[in-house]
């Protein structure tokens, strides 16, 4: 029996993904890509002499197969990192996790005591059920901490009232934030959970996504081919066209992108409820403003998380505190993450108002003063997080539902099933996937 040939949609981190772990399979394929380049927004850019990523990535090692399949590809240029993040909150940075005697420091002895209390009763009603995010973040670390580290933050992320959100997006980096981590801590002398080991290549997040993409081979990627027509019989997909003129023949096609690019590519077209229903999710993208400065080093965070609603910027991170060669010798720079809705007032705005913007929320947080920030320079990121909207739950459903009717379809990564995704995951979703080709 003749290998099956994976026809890839889409060649960011999770298409190459599948492309890679075919490849080590045996399985032919092809990735089709719209933009110039492979990676998506796992990409690394340069700057002048300084080099920042697509956001404050970091690979966890929660995958160990993943990881090792990453040390196999990147060798001694994969780094493992101790570097602490912090969260910021009302003029305050809180090294994370956060300890009782920080906490103590930041919210007072009052309001750290009512933490205590609100934790304890929490799990005393901890038997009803969890509906939505605020729900489960307010059973798990009571609704003094909720308020002030939790939901504030995750609101800002999505864009979305934390009532109206999936109560299984309950963010992992305050995994342990809870009552029995502070009494842990304060009664046993237990040390609190880390969130500072993390691998990082050289060169950038962006060598992960190129080392897939060499894996995978120049000769079966395609960039500047976007889908445009998904052809098929209501049971299999038969043929694609990139470009609006390539047309192939296909085997087993695996999509990784957004779930109505995929929709609205059919032929013969989905039912309106399935068009309607895809038109309806929703995104959120990014913005990044990077700056230049003039000093060796700004802070030893590898991420600070902004907490403050009145802040467009909700993580700012280092990129020579990831990599020396991030920056030129003497010199680092900062990178602000701005998450905003498609076609929104802030991702309207010009690039000389986001770096005003931006330049004015890193001068208020106290990193820096504007004056030491040279030029900035913004990106834009489309597509950056699937928001896990309640009220469009059914919508998603309906949508995989009737993909699932194509017994040669099969999604993956965060774009591909409209679901929120970390790097290690994404990974492991694709090599789950060719395992399951060859497994059949």
């Amino acid at each position: 029996m003749a290998s099956r040939h994976l026809t890839i949609l889409g060649g960011g981190l999770a298409g190459l993904s599948v492309g890679h772990f075919a490849r080590r399979g045996g399985l032919p394929f092809i990735i089709y890509e719209a933009q110039g380049h492979t990676g998506g927004n796992c990409v690394t850019w340069t700057y002048g002499d300084f080099r920042f990523d697509s956001g404050a990535h970091r690979l966890h090692d929660k995958e160990p197969g993943i990881t090792a399949e990453m040390m196999r590809l990147l060798g001694p240029d994969l780094k493992l990192l101790v570097r602490p993040s912090f969260y910021y909150r009302c003029g305050k940075l809180l090294k994370y996790p956060i300890s009782p005697v920080n906490l103590m420091r930041s919210l007072g002895p009052v309001i750290t005591l009512r933490a205590a209390f609100d934790i304890t009763v929490s799990r005393f009603r901890s038997a009803r059920p969890l509906e939505s995010f605020e729900d489960q973040v307010v059973m798990t670390y009571g609704r003094t901490l909720a308020r002030r580290f939790v939901i504030s933050y995750t609101e800002k992320l999505w864009g979305t009232p934390c009532s109206r959100l999936a109560p299984d997006v309950a963010d992992k980096r305050f995994k342990g934030f809870g009552l029995k981590m502070l009494a842990d801590q304060a009664l046993r002398g237990q040390k609190a959970p880390q969130d500072a080991d993390y691998y990082y290549p050289e060169g950038g997040i962006g060598a992960i996504a190129g080392a897939l993409s060499t894996s995978c081979g120049e000769s079966s990627i395609r960039t500047n081919a976007p889908v445009t027509r998904l052809e098929h019989d209501r049971r299999r997909i038969r043929r694609v066209e990139t470009g609006g003129r390539n047309v192939a023949e296909v085997d087993e096609v695996i999509s990784t992108i957004p779930l109505y690019q995929l929709v609205c590519s059919l032929d013969p077209t989905a039912p309106r409820e399935v068009l309607d229903a895809a038109a309806r999710l929703r995104f959120r993208n990014v913005i990044l403003a990077a700056f230049p400065i003039d000093r060796p080093s700004v802070s030893e965070a590898a991420t600070i998380y902004i907490g403050d609603p009145d802040i467009s910027t909700i993580r700012i991170y280092e990129p020579r505190n990831r990599g020396s060669d991030m920056s030129p010798p003497g010199r680092t720079s900062l990178v602000a993450e701005i998450p905003c809705d498609p076609g929104g007032e802030i991702w309207s705005l010009s690039d000389e108002k986001l770096i005003r913007c931006a330049r004015t929320d890193l001068e208020r947080i106290g990193l820096v003063r504007d004056t030491e920030l040279g030029d900035g320079f913004i990106r834009r990121m489309p597509n950056a997080y699937p928001v896990p909207d309640l009220g469009l739950l059914e919508e998603a459903q309906k949508v995989v539902a009737f993909l699932g009717t194509f017994a040669n379809l099969k999604l993956s990564g965060r774009c591909g099933k409209h679901r929120y995704l970390w790097m290690h995951e994404v990974m492991a979703d694709g090599r789950n996937l060719v395992e399951g080709y060859l497994a059949a």
